[in-house]
């Protein structure tokens, strides 16, 4: 029986704004123009402060977080800048620049790397997840508990 309290199991919706510690927004649901987020508590499907934070809520409620990486989405690791050879993004090098993001498929899904540097036979991505090292701050709002 569920008794609306968010718990480890639970399916839960939820509008959010996350910031950085400047402010600057990088994510956010809002209600009325987004959907909202839904995930299964504990799952591993949102980062662990997150699931963390809407233990023990319910419906309606809303909380202020922040995250140490940690919590997140971990800190910077200079191991995940790696080079590899300009043949893997195929014929269409020239119009790839510092700084864009570049879409890699691994066994686990599709995921997002950005350029580093960009040599005569090879590319150096940073593979690491984009909020790496970063303290993160979220308001979130449980819309809903299943």
């Amino acid at each position: 029986v569920n008794d609306g309290i968010v718990k480890e199991g639970c399916t839960v919706s939820v509008y959010y704004v996350g910031t950085l510690d400047d402010g600057t927004v990088f994510d956010k649901k809002v209600k009325g123009t987004d959907t909202p987020l839904t995930f299964v508590v504990g799952s591993g499907s949102v980062i662990k402060g997150f699931d963390n934070a809407v233990l023990g809520m319910k419906a309606g409620e809303t909380t202020k977080v922040h995250l140490t990486p940690d919590m997140a989405y971990g800190e910077y690791n200079d191991q995940l800048i790696q080079e590899f050879d300009k043949s893997i993004f195929g014929s269409d090098t020239g119009t790839l620049n510092i700084n864009d993001t570049v879409y890699l498929t691994s066994p686990n899904g599709v995921f997002p790397a950005k350029i580093h540097a960009i040599g005569n036979e090879s590319i150096t991505l940073d593979l690491n997840p984009r909020l790496a090292g970063q303290n993160l701050n979220f308001e979130i709002t449980v819309d809903s508990v299943a």
